[in-house]
Order: C-alpha cells, then sequence, then structure tokens
C-alpha cells in the first residue's frame, strides 16, 4: 500500500454512538486505501471517542482530535489545517461512503484537473433508501460534465460541503464561519464554487446521507430568533463571497437564483418555527429580522425575489389568526412595506430610462406598416426604444416609418438601400450597434406585418420583473391575410420555470413560441450571451434561423416565465419570404432543426418518446411544405424540382426518423402527388 495520503477525509462528531462504527466501516472498506481519516470530536457525552479511539489503534490513517463543544464549523476547520492529502472530502459522522467512493471521485479528478468533483447522493433511513430529490428537481443535475457556478447555477442546490472531492489548494484559505450554527456549508460551499476555474459534475452516487430526527440541522424550533439570524447572516455572507468573486456580468443574476432557493426551504421554515411558538417575544423578534432584512435589499435583488416574498408573506397571514394585536401590527407594517418596496421598483413612467429595445426589420409591408406602429406607439408601458431598418423596400414603407420617427423621439430609424437577406448587403452599422451593445434591460423583436396587443409590454415586462426570468413569452394569435382561414390562438401554459430544463416536460406546448424570435422579451445580458455564442460558432441558418436562434436562447437561458393569453398578432401572407422562397438546401435547415432540438432535449434529459415523435412530426411537416412550395415554384426548373426531391430522399437521417415512426409510406405519396403535379404543370 502507498504511503502518500491522495485524500484527506474530515469528519466533524459529536454523540453518533449509534451510527459511528458504521460511518468508520464505510470509510476503512475504500477500494482506494491511501487516504487520512480526521475526526474532530466536539465534546461528546456518549462513547462516540471511545469507539473512534479504539480504531486508531488498529489503524495508523486514522486521527482523533478533540475539541471542547466549539461547534461544527469549528471542528471542520481544525480537520482543514490538519489535513496532508492532495485532495479533501467531508463526511459528516452518520452517514456513509459508497466502497468506491474516493477512486471514483479520485480519478475524475486527476484526470479533468477539476478543482471541484461533485457527485449524486441517497437519502436513507432503517426503512428506505433512494436518490436525492434534488435530483428529479433539477434534472440538469443529472447531466454529467465541466460546469461553472455562473452557466450552472443549480449548483447552489447542492450547498453541503459532503459528498465532493476538492482540491487543498482551492479551499485552504476558505474557512466555515463559526458564528453561526446554521447554513454554514452555504457559505463554505457558495465559497468554493465560485473561487473554482474548473467543476466537474459526475453522474456516479458517492454518498449516503442519512436523515434522522435530532440532527443540528433539524432543530431550528429550539432556539428559531437564533435560526432565523443566522441564515440571514448566510444570505449576506453567500452575497460578500458573490461580489468578490463573481463576474460582474452574473453577480445579481447568481444571487438572485441563490435566494430564491432559500427563501422557502431555510428562511420561512425557520421563521414558521418562531411565529407558531406560544413565546410573543420570539414572534416579534423573528418578523422584526426578517423585516429588518427586506429593507436592506436593493432595488434589483427585491425585485428578482418578489414573487417568492409575496409567498412567504401570504403564508405568515393564514397564521394571523395565533397572533396577538402587536404581532398582528408587525405584520401590518412588513406587508406595507413590500407592496411600497414593489411600487417603487416596477413605477413605470414616459420619461423614464427605456427598459425594452424593440427591434424591426421591414421590406415592402406599406399596406400593414402604419397597423404595426400604431400597435407599439399605443403600448401601456410607454418607456421603450424602437430600433427600425427599412429594409431596401422599393414600396412607402421607409417614408411612412420616417413619418412616424419624426413625431416620436423613441423611434430610432435606419435605411438599407438594398434588402440585406436578398443581396447579402450589411446592415448599417449604427442599427446593429443597438443590437450589440444593449442599454435596456430586456430586448423583442416584432416583425413589421405584425401588431401588439396594448399590453404585450406591460403584462411580459412586469411577469419577467416579479421572477428575474430570462424570458417572458406570451401567445400569440395567427391570422391570414383576407381571412381565408379562421384566426388561430397559440398560446404556452400560464408558469414559471426557474429551471429551464423544465419545458422539456412540456416542450411540445411551449415549441411554436420558441421556434420564432418574436412575441417574448429576452433579458438583455442573457441576449448579449447569446450573440456572442452564435457569432463565435458560426450558428445561422438561412431559412430556419428563428428556430435555431431559439434553441440556442434555450441552451443560455435559465428561466422562463409564461402568460397564457394572445399577446401578440402573427400575420400569415402569402407573399411573405417565407412562403414564397425555395432553394434546394431549404429542407437541411429542417433536418438540422430536429438534430438540434433532439440534442437540447437530450442535454435536458427530457428526449421522450413523446418528444421524440413530435420533434419528428415537426420535421415531417416542415418538408411536406418545402415539397408544397417546390411544385408551386416559378423560379425552378421540372429538373431542378425533381433533382431537390431525390436530395430528400437520400437524406439519411430524415427518412430514417420517417421509417422509425413509421411515416415514410406517408412521405412517399406527399412526394408522388407533387411529382404528378411537376409533370402536368
Amino acid at each position: 500500500m502507498e504511503t502518500d495520503i491522495k485524500i484527506s477525509i474530515i469528519m466533524p462528531m459529536f454523540n453518533v454512538e449509534e451510527y459511528i462504527f458504521e460511518t468508520i466501516e464505510s470509510v476503512l472498506v475504500q477500494t482506494m486505501e491511501n487516504f487520512e481519516l480526521i475526526v474532530v470530536d466536539d465534546n461528546s457525552s456518549d462513547r462516540s471517542c471511545e469507539i473512534v479511539s479504539r480504531y486508531t489503534e488498529r489503524d495508523d490513517r486514522l486521527v482523533l482530535v478533540r475539541q471542547l463543544g466549539k461547534g461544527v464549523s469549528s471542528a471542520r476547520n481544525i480537520g482543514l489545517g490538519l489535513a496532508q492529502g492532495d485532495y479533501i472530502t467531508f463526511l459528516d459522522a452518520d452517514d456513509l461512503l459508497m466502497p468506491d467512493s474516493l477512486e471514483i471521485l479520485y480519478e475524475n479528478a486527476i484526470k479533468s484537473k477539476a478543482d471541484i468533483v461533485v457527485g449524486h447522493h441517497n437519502m436513507f433511513n432503517a426503512k428506505s433508501r433512494e436518490l436525492s430529490w434534488v435530483f428529479n428537481a433539477y434534472p440538469s443535475l443529472n447531466i454529467s460534465g465541466e460546469k461553472t457556478i455562473y452557466a450552472n447555477r443549480e449548483l447552489l442546490q447542492l450547498p453541503y460541503c459532503w459528498g465532493k472531492l476538492y482540491t487543498r489548494k482551492l479551499i485552504k484559505n476558505i474557512q466555515f464561519p463559526e458564528h453561526i450554527s446554521f447554513g454554514e456549508d452555504q457559505v463554505f460551499i457558495s465559497h468554493a464554487y465560485l473561487k473554482a476555474n474548473k467543476i466537474l459534475l459526475i453522474d456516479a452516487i458517492i454518498y449516503d446521507y442519512r436523515k434522522r430526527e435530532g440532527q443540528v440541522t433539524q432543530s431550528g424550533y429550539l432556539t428559531p430568533e437564533k435560526y432565523v439570524s443566522d441564515v440571514i447572516t448566510v444570505f449576506n455572507n453567500v452575497k460578500e463571497n458573490i461580489e468578490i468573486y463573481g463576474s460582474e456580468f452574473r453577480k445579481k443574476e447568481t444571487y438572485i437564483y441563490y435566494l430564491n432557493s432559500y427563501l422557502i426551504r431555510n428562511l420561512f421554515s425557520c421563521l414558521t418555527n418562531g411565529l407558531l411558538s406560544d413565546d410573543t417575544s420570539i414572534q416579534r423578534v423573528v418578523l422584526n429580522q426578517y423585516k429588518e432584512w427586506i429593507i436592506t435589499l436593493d432595488s434589483e435583488i427585491f425585485k428578482g425575489i418578489y414573487k417568492n416574498l409575496e409567498d412567504v408573506n401570504y403564508s405568515i397571514e393564514k397564521m394571523q389568526s395565533i397572533f396577538d394585536v402587536e404581532i398582528k401590527k408587525i405584520y401590518k407594517e412588513l406587508f406595507d412595506l413590500v407592496n411600497q418596496k414593489w411600487n417603487e421598483t416596477i413605477s413605470l413612467k414616459f420619461n423614464d430610462k427605456p427598459v425594452i429595445t424593440i427591434r424591426t426589420l421591414a421590406y415592402n409591408v406599406e399596406q400593414y406598416i402604419s397597423e404595426c406602429i400604431e400597435s407599439v406607439l399605443n403600448q401601456s408601458l410607454s418607456n421603450f426604444k424602437w430600433v427600425i431598418l427599412d429594409n431596401g423596400s422599393t414600396d412607402r414603407t421607409g417614408d411612412i416609418i420616417e413619418q412616424y420617427a419624426l413625431r416620436d423621439e423613441r423611434i430610432k430609424f435606419y435605411r438599407n438601400e438594398k434588402n440585406s437577406i436578398i443581396y447579402g448587403q450589411p446592415n448599417p452599422p449604427e442599427f446593429d450597434a443597438h443590437f450589440e451593445n444593449l442599454e435596456t434591460e430586456y430586448w423583442c423583436l416584432l416583425d413589421s406585418d405584425d401588431y401588439l396587443h396594448p399590453d404585450f409590454l406591460q403584462e411580459l415586462y412586469v411577469a419577467a420583473k416579479k421572477t428575474n426570468a430570462d424570458i417572458a413569452v406570451g401567445g400569440t394569435e395567427k391570422f391570414y391575410e383576407g381571412n381565408r382561414q379562421p384566426r388561430e390562438e397559440r398560446l404556452c401554459p400560464g408558469l414559471f420555470m426557474d429551471d429551464i430544463t423544465r419545458m422539456g416536460e412540456l416542450f411540445p406546448s411551449f415549441y411554436f413560441m420558441f421556434s420564432v424570435y418574436w412575441g417574448k422579451l429576452i433579458k438583455s445580458s442573457v441576449l448579449t450571451e447569446l450573440h456572442e455564442y452564435r457569432v463565435k460558432n458560426s450558428r445561422f441558418l438561412k431559412h430556419a434561423d428563428d428556430t435555431l436562434f431559439c434553441l440556442d436562447l434555450l441552451k443560455i437561458a435559465k428561466s422562463v416565465v409564461s402568460i397564457d393569453k394572445a399577446l401578440h398578432f402573427y400575420r400569415i401572407r402569402a407573399t411573405s419570404y417565407y412562403h414564397s422562397k425555395i432553394d434546394k438546401e431549404r429542407y437541411l435547415d429542417y433536418v438540422r432543426l430536429y438534430e438540434e432540438s433532439s440534442e437540447l432535449l437530450r442535454n435536458w434529459n427530457q428526449l421522450s418518446k413523446q418528444n421524440s415523435n413530435f420533434l419528428v412530426e415537426k420535421m415531417y411537416f416542415s418538408v411536406v411544405n418545402c415539397l408544397e412550395i417546390i411544385s408551386k415554384s416559378r423560379e425552378m426548373s421540372m429538373d431542378e424540382k425533381v433533382q431537390n426531391i431525390q436530395l430528400m430522399w437520400a437524406n439519411e437521417t430524415m427518412i430514417n426518423a420517417f421509417q422509425e415512426k413509421g411515416i415514410t409510406n406517408h412521405f412517399y405519396q406527399e412526394t408522388q402527388k407533387v411529382l404528378d403535379e411537376i409533370n402536368t404543370g
């Protein structure tokens, strides 16, 4: 056996004689043997020390250190000071390691050169053992690979120091806060996550967490005012860590995500313990602690957690029957405080700085553009900036826009001599600068032949601000030029998801509104990151770029809020670019979208049979639409049309998907119908 210590295991201990034998045995049977186990006893009054002492006599890899009741944080800090291993992990004295935990963690750390390796954990008791709920609640935690805390904020859902392997270099100067008794892990792990250059998430269960009554972390009801104080201190310490190590780009978003994760889980649970007590003095203290913390929140943080604050206040309101007059008065002050801060935060006035940038490219829409412009200028939210490009129109479109721009300074108007899409001419730099250097909080796109509901901006903006969502999306009403067909609503389910991967559960319901640029507000910081990603990786399509744009957006964004109401009106016209232009490679864009959508859902762990069938159907109908446009095209010769169809049938990805779905014969029939039309045309 090698004598050099690769891993130091740090284990605080207090009165665990019932479990310590099993815990130590789980360490001693490790397949990797060159470790040390540092046990720091915190003045146990049972036989815990006696049991560990016997082990130290038989195995020199075990070290026992004693301290006089200074708490778990002090015990872990002592362990950190004594650790000699290249890597460090933590183990609670009533939990267990899998037999190969150290080997798996160490091999992954060496191979990846990660600063932190994060594994999965079970939760168990005498009756059951199962994978922790957090991995079902946040499916992205099941996707292995390299992570960063800014791109993968869901790592904050694993706020425990255990279940991970750290380089000693990373955490040698990180201490557990010894002045708090609850949530100390969150301060430590947030510091480590933020400081790490590389975090590796692995798909392996390496830790068994024992659920038992009487654990320190489960005894908030004993001294509720202390625990509420500790939770608020933890919140503030995590904020300080983010301020020190955080990326300027994502500081507040990361902190808001963190608070939204633990307001209910930690603060409200401890707050409830105090409010449900029979002691008015305790009720007074915890309620005032909560109120004073809210006062300290700056406006952006407050906006980001407002929805959860509302939920907390509503839950407190339901307890009022047990409050006396004094406590009811304090609650009323709290309720009024939250409402006042929200009203001050969300106040929207015309003279305020614009909060939304709207982008529009217009081309030969003289009969529609006035309706479009009027719908924007009559929005109930008026502090926006609208950047419009007349993209080489040969009719009066540009002149109409210019007249509106002269009357309303919110419209920034630009012209292209020739259409940038048809002729490949670049847009005016001043026009693109509004996109590349956004100065507003949110951005949206509007097609020049569509129009908006009067509350489109207001409803989406308020929803986005309340939830701090990266994307706010509403429904649309599709209508045909000349009302050739009945109008049709396309609505998303009305909900908020702080983990965007959950969209996979309802993917078909959301797909339409995430196959188009328009109909949504996108947070500007997210849009900037998205634009850089697309430019760097040349992710653009000629015919279906709006859908690829949205798929890439879903990779970057972390949260979405949707409103089940038609706030946008989408015009279908036969002369639009989509319905009139074709080339022999257009169908390939739809095959690409099938592959990209499948990959996104696979990464989300959401590529169910239902979603897979849905994606095949979308590709099928898009390709059939290409066949219809080919048959009607006046720009393609008969030979070109036939050649285009032959290329479609030669595409293995598409045909294999159709075969698996059992719709190849349907596609053959559609093809034959088009060939007959071509031959008789």
